[in-house]
């Protein structure tokens, strides 16, 4: 069964790069979006969204009270942005720089 995973992040390289990566050797479908708002004719599909904290706000804005789980990217998960999105109800942290397996896990 193929899972759909959406990243939004500002450095398109890095959404790229990580979707390459969890596509390579799994059923995983990932989708790069640059912005929150193309989220709502794509949410029914979605399994599953990669973000960063600063995109967390506008994400629950357009995914019209929809639950999906929703990871947050970030190296510091100290930073404010990561501790209010995850008070506002982000349901973990990922960190790019320990790999993909992170995410898939």
């Amino acid at each position: 069964m193929n899972k759909t995973i959406y990243i939004l992040h500002r450095k398109p390289s890095l959404s790229e790069v990580l979707a390459w990566t969890l596509q390579l050797g799994t059923d995983l479908k990932a989708i790069c979006l640059t912005d929150p708002q193309q989220l709502e004719t794509t949410i029914e599909q979605a399994d599953l969204i990669l973000t960063e904290p600063e995109f967390f706000e506008k994400i629950t804005e357009h995914t019209n009270g929809m639950s999906i789980p929703v990871l947050l990217i970030s190296a510091n998960p100290e930073n404010d942005k990561v501790i209010e999105a995850l008070y506002a109800g982000a349901d973990d942290v990922v960190d790019p720089g320990n790999g993909p397996e992170e995410v898939i896990e």
